[in-house]
């Protein structure tokens, strides 16, 4: 899985997207960074457990819960902010579905490896043949989970994700520039 550096870098290049405005407006901005990094909010249940791995990679990784986003996003977007019900849901779920996606093409040296993409049509785990980003090493108890997160190798995998995401912010930024001076 990539970090949640690489994460927040692929939901800011989703709201670049979206957002053909500017100033940024920091809500935004903050609610993409968030759902970009939702998925990995199931270390917290495995956490408590002892096993912060335990439940990670599993239905929370899937297109299921990205479509389940999605959906609460059209209900935030409708009566919240009074914007278009699909924008809403390609915005939820696009920035939810980025973190699925970047974990997809990450390297994964934990049994079961990959995640489960395709749920609830599937309980097969799947992962790319092609690796773009390198795994996160980190403990899988509780007790030193935190502080294994701090390592050389983990810096490396920060920088392959701003070697790899960054130019993709970059070209979005140019590219909405363009866009908006036509």
């Amino acid at each position: 899985m990539p970090t949640p550096i690489g994460h927040s870098l692929a939901g800011y290049a989703i709201y670049l997207a979206f957002q053909r405005e500017r100033p940024h407006k920091l809500r935004e901005v903050i609610l993409c960074i968030f759902l970009a990094n939702i998925p990995d909010l199931d270390y917290l249940p495995g956490f408590l457990i002892g096993y912060p791995n335990y439940f990670h990679h599993g239905i929370s990784h899937s297109i299921g819960f990205a479509v389940f986003c999605g959906l609460m996003g059209m209900s935030y977007s409708k009566w919240l902010m009074k914007e278009d019900i699909i924008k809403g849901f390609l915005f939820f779920s696009g920035n939810y579905f980025s973190h699925i996606f970047l974990d997809f093409f990450c390297a994964d040296d934990s049994i079961p490896y990959g995640e489960k993409l395709l749920w609830p049509f599937s309980n097969n785990y799947y992962i790319s043949p092609i690796t773009l980003f390198a795994g996160v090493h980190k403990s899988n108890l509780s007790s030193d989970f935190i502080i294994s997160l701090f390592n050389l190798y983990n810096l490396y995998a920060i920088f392959i994700e701003l070697m790899i995401l960054l130019p993709i912010v970059i070209c979005i930024w140019y590219w909405i520039d363009d866009c908006r001076s036509v």
